[in-house]
């Protein structure tokens, strides 16, 4: 059986919403996915944070200039904790 992992993550790194928004929004994803087996948890991660994508993962690139990190990537995520 495997699982589905939905991100929610803002373009503002230090963004966090209010509690009532993210109550709001996990109420929202329970009325349009109510069969989800697992049922739902909310995590509010504080500053940046490396999200180990599982499977999908298909390579990094700077946003700035376009060229390949994944060394660079690698090397940082053995370094930080990951979520």
């Amino acid at each position: 059986m495997s699982i589905t992992l939905l991100h929610l993550i803002p373009k503002d790194p230090h963004f966090s919403p209010a509690s009532a928004a993210s109550e709001a929004a996990q109420a929202q994803l329970q009325q349009l996915v109510p069969e989800a087996l697992g049922g739902y948890d909310v995590w509010d991660i504080p500053g940046a944070a490396f999200i180990d994508p599982g499977e999908n993962w298909c390579g990094v690139r700077c946003p700035v200039c376009g060229s390949d990190i994944e060394d660079w990537w690698g090397n940082a995520m053995d370094t930080r904790q990951l979520f």
